[in-house]
């Protein structure tokens, strides 16, 4: 095995008791905290899953998005902008029928 695969193991195989709190909240231990870079305040993103609930700081929740993506954000844009022009080209296609039948 190689060591990423078994640092992967060991980050899977963490665990820790604890129990919900009033109002839902949930202590995450200190050491996960600091090796995470999370402090008071840190905005967490919480995923219901049929696996359970995965929890991540806003950054880890865009970079593991980012990993899984088949499409990359320039793509995205791309497609937004030939949509849009696709768009506009309908509209002044519309309004050109619209303003000749106002002629009549």
């Amino acid at each position: 095995m190689s060591r990423s695969t078994k640092q992967r193991e060991s980050e899977l195989t963490q665990s820790s008791a604890t129990a919900m709190g009033a109002k839902g909240r949930v202590v995450v231990p200190a050491e996960w905290r600091v090796s995470r870079g999370w402090q008071e305040g840190t905005d967490l993103i919480l995923v219901n899953t049929d696996e359970g609930v995965w929890v991540m700081s806003v950054e880890e929740a865009l970079a593991f998005l980012r990993k899984r993506s088949n499409k990359s954000v320039d793509d995205f844009l791309r497609q937004k902008r030939q949509e849009i022009q696709l768009e506009n080209k309908e509209f002044a296609d519309w309004l050109g029928q619209s303003s000749s039948t106002r002629r009549r």
